[in-house]
């Protein structure tokens, strides 16, 4: 169901490049070839091969306080570089009990009362991705676009 897609669950459950298990986010990307290829990376990663195609969802956000990281110059206020963001291998080191430097600071963003925050994209130059914190705060507003139709067809979403 629509709904579902906002909750941020499947990242809870498992935790994400920007969130330690436990904290709901939602992951996508301002494009939809970024987002394509942000998937297909995490395929390769675990050595999965699609059986066919993906299903893209378009999410309408209004978001109140969102971290850009995306920003060279806030990085550099926050003495962080691209390839220290993206050097790490988070599913490694959280296998291990280890919280990685992206997972921190995106725990930071939401334990601060950010909604979320913005990322350059390590699977497509140029690419931005958008990690979003629901619920963190009141004003934020995300809709799923077309969500109607997904209920409709019955798209469920497995946690």
């Amino acid at each position: 169901m629509a709904k579902d897609i906002l909750s941020g669950k499947g990242a809870s459950c498992w935790g994400g490049r920007w969130n330690p298990p436990g904290y709901p986010t939602l992951y996508g990307s301002t494009t939809d070839n970024t987002a394509l290829e942000e998937c297909k990376a995490g395929d390769r990663y675990y050595g999965i091969v699609p059986r066919g195609p993906r299903l893209l969802v378009a999410i309408e956000a209004r978001l109140t306080r969102v971290l850009d990281l995306a920003n060279s110059d806030n990085r550099r206020a926050l003495n962080l570089t691209f390839t220290d963001l993206a050097a790490e291998d988070w599913r490694k080191l959280q296998s291990a009990g280890r919280e990685s430097l992206t997972q921190a600071l995106g725990r930071a963003v939401a334990e601060t009362g950010g909604s979320g925050l913005l990322a350059r994209s390590a699977a497509v130059r140029g690419g931005v991705n958008v990690v979003v914190f629901p619920g963190v705060r009141r004003a934020d507003r995300m809709v799923v676009v077309e969500g109607d139709k997904l209920d409709r067809l019955g798209v469920r979403k497995k946690v």
